[in-house]
C-alpha cells in the first residue's frame, strides 16, 4: 500500500495562511499549526507528498499588502518550504498554483521546489501501483450549495475527452483544489476530490465578498498494491473560527 498525501493552499505569507510558530503572530495560527501538525504525525509516514498549489500568497497588490506577514515572495517561499521540510518524505511533487499568487511572470513554486528537492510540474500525471492520478491546482467555483460538484464531475468528463484524442492518460482519480472547500465524487469510472485548503478564515476577501462554506484540511489517498483506493479527508470542524454576535 502506498499512501499518497495531497496539500494544497497553504497561502504563506499571508495573515492567514499556514504559518509556523517562528512566523506565527497571532493564536488562530498557533491554534491552526497546532492541528495541522498533529493530522501529519497521526496519519504518517507518506510515500509521496504532492502539493496541489499556492503554496504562497504573492504580493497582495489588491489589498496593498495589509493582510500579509510578509510580501516579500521569497521569504514566502522560506516558509512554505519549511512546512514541508517538517514533514517526512522523499518523493515531493509541487503542482502550479494561480499566477496572482505564485507569479504572474515568474514561477515562485519553483524556488520552493529547488529548496526542499521536489519536482515541479504545470499539471500532475502520476501512475501509483497501476492507480492514475491527475492533479491540477485550478478548478471553477459554483455559487450554489447544490452544484459544487459539478465542476468536478466537469473535469472528469474533460478528462475523458482528452483522453479520446490520445492527449491524456484516462485518469482514475481526479484532484483539483483552489476554491477552499472538500468535495469527493465517483463519477464515470473516476474519483473527484476537491482538497480542503490550508488557510483561515479572517480574510478581508472572504469575509466581505464569499458566503460559501470552506474547509481547512488535507488529503490523503491510500493505494493497495491491487490498485483499490481509499480516502480520508482531516478537516477542522466545530469553534476553531466562530463568529460571535453583537449583542446591542
Amino acid at each position: 500500500m502506498k499512501r499518497i498525501l495531497v496539500c494544497s493552499d497553504t497561502h504563506c505569507g499571508a495573515a492567514t495562511g499556514l504559518t509556523p510558530p517562528a512566523w506565527q503572530t497571532t493564536e488562530l495560527q498557533a491554534t491552526l499549526w497546532s492541528i495541522f501538525r498533529g493530522w501529519i504525525v497521526e496519519y504518517a509516514p507518506y510515500n509521496s507528498l504532492i502539493l496541489n498549489g499556492d503554496l504562497i500568497d504573492g504580493t497582495d497588490a489588491r489589498g496593498g499588502g495589509t493582510e500579509q506577514i510578509t510580501t516579500d515572495r521569497l521569504k514566502q517561499c522560506e516558509i512554505a518550504s519549511e512546512i514541508i521540510q517538517g514533514i517526512e518524505c522523499n518523493d515531493i511533487h509541487i503542482v502550479a498554483g494561480t499566477p496572482y499568487h505564485v507569479g504572474n511572470s515568474e514561477d515562485f513554486e519553483r524556488v520552493i521546489a529547488g529548496n526542499v528537492g521536489a519536482k515541479f510540474h504545470d499539471r500532475g500525471f502520476f501512475r501509483v501501483n497501476g492507480v492514475e492520478i491527475n492533479c491540477k491546482h485550478y478548478i471553477s467555483e459554483s455559487a450554489l450549495p447544490h452544484t459544487r460538484l459539478t465542476p468536478l464531475a466537469r473535469e472528469i468528463l474533460q478528462n475523458r475527452q482528452w483522453f479520446l484524442e490520445g492527449t491524456e492518460p484516462l485518469a482514475n482519480v481526479i484532484v483539483r483544489s483552489h476554491v477552499h472547500h472538500y468535495e469527493q465524487i465517483d463519477h464515470d469510472g473516476c474519483l473527484g476530490f476537491i482538497t480542503p485548503g490550508l488557510q483561515s478564515l479572517g480574510s478581508k476577501y472572504g469575509a466581505r465578498i464569499c458566503s460559501g462554506v470552506i474547509h481547512f484540511g488535507f488529503l490523503i489517498l491510500n493505494i493497495s498494491d491491487k490498485g483499490d483506493v481509499t480516502w480520508v479527508a482531516p478537516r477542522a470542524v466545530g469553534t476553531t473560527q466562530r463568529v460571535e454576535s453583537l449583542v446591542l
